[in-house]
């Protein structure tokens, strides 16, 4: 658990270290069979996950 402003330094944090958000919808999805695949991220040159 974390407040407001400590999620919030932990954020510029991260983006400090090149880091970006991912959105979960995008790392996986359920097929039209209900199972889960990998989905494609794109990131700019020099950023992590």
């Amino acid at each position: 658990m974390a407040t407001v402003s400590e999620f919030k330094k932990i954020l510029e944090e991260l983006y400090k270290r090149n880091f970006v958000l991912v959105s979960m919808h995008d790392i996986a999805q359920l097929d039209a069979s209900g199972n889960m695949v990998g989905g494609t991220i794109m990131l700019p040159e020099g950023k992590n996950l």
